[in-house]
């Protein structure tokens, strides 16, 4: 897997800022249960898998939708051993390891893992209030940096730091680590930017049907938007007006009959809603010129 730092996606907005997956916002935790602290790094792990492939929603990975999946409970946080969870199109295979050796063996193991798992591994260990898990993310400059649920939850979003700085006791208490297996798939979200849609138009009485579809390709969509624009607006660069948005794959036009001519443009969309708000990504558009009729003396 490729660990990119930075990716530009397609939101509807235009202009938006490029992603960072060390951005101290996306570790915070907004719904935590005392003991969630390894199903926390868990959900790390897997955001930052996500990210990696290309998900443009890598950031809807959370301990309170992984629980039921990775929990020997759908109520509690005990982690499951191995576990399956798909999202946005991934399926990620998750497995457990129990580093065996000494402190110098097992320290060199985990360094391994690191560079073999840009995502990161779990490390279950102790800290000074007991039992006690993060995500290990790097081993750089000397030291290792993790991210902490327990320093990105209430009135703390520390983000990733030195491991040093987490609440945890010495690495050496770490013999208990749950690292990503496999990763399959392609996700939705990046692929439906490239995808492409066609566009029909038949004249159907006073009306015109246009129907839209799309080229060689399955992918699920939440919906489809669809606008118009004149012909002299469209040469000037002018945006398209909005019609609607609907889940159907056609809509009936009116026929203007006033001799002009109308560019229709369809994108297909899939959703996300977060927080109380909705961002969607698009399909590539597909365009059509349609010719109204003159009016009848």
């Amino acid at each position: 897997m490729v660990s990119p730092l930075l990716y530009s996606p397609a939101y509807a907005a235009e202009d938006e800022p490029q992603l960072n997956i060390e951005d101290a916002d996306y570790y915070y935790v907004k719904s935590y249960k005392s003991g969630d602290c390894v199903l926390c790094a868990n959900a790390y792990m897997l955001m930052r898998a996500a990210f990696d492939e290309g998900s443009l929603f890598f950031d809807g990975i959370t301990n309170k939708k992984l629980r039921k999946h990775a929990c020997t409970s759908s109520g509690g946080n005990i982690l499951k051993h191995e576990y399956t969870y798909t999202f946005d199109g991934l399926t990620f295979t998750v497995k457990y390891k129990k580093l065996s050796g000494d402190y110098s063996e097992r320290k060199a193991k985990i360094k391994k893992m690191l560079k073999k798992h840009p995502e990161g591994i779990v490390g279950l260990g102790y800290s000074k209030y007991g039992t006690h898990g993060v995500l290990l993310t790097e081993f750089k400059d000397s030291k290792f940096y993790a991210a902490d649920s327990a320093l990105n939850y209430g009135s703390f979003n520390e983000g990733i730091t030195p491991y040093s700085e987490t609440i945890m006791k010495s690495l050496k208490t770490v013999k208990h680590v749950w690292y990503l297996k496999e990763v399959t798939g392609t996700p939705t979200t990046a692929h439906v930017k490239d995808m492409e849609m066609g566009i029909r138009v038949k004249k159907s009485g006073d009306q015109w049907k246009l129907t839209w579809y799309k080229k060689g390709d399955d992918t699920p969509l939440d919906g489809f938007k669809v606008g118009y624009i004149g012909k002299s607006a469209f040469k000037r660069g002018e945006n398209f007006k909005p019609l609607l948005k609907t889940r159907l794959h056609y809509t009936m036009v009116d026929d203007k009959k006033n001799g002009k001519s109308y560019y229709y443009r369809v994108r297909g969309y899939v959703k996300d809603v977060k927080d109380g708000k909705t961002r969607y990504v698009f399909t590539n558009s597909a365009k059509v010129l349609v010719e109204m009729s003159e009016k009848e003396d």
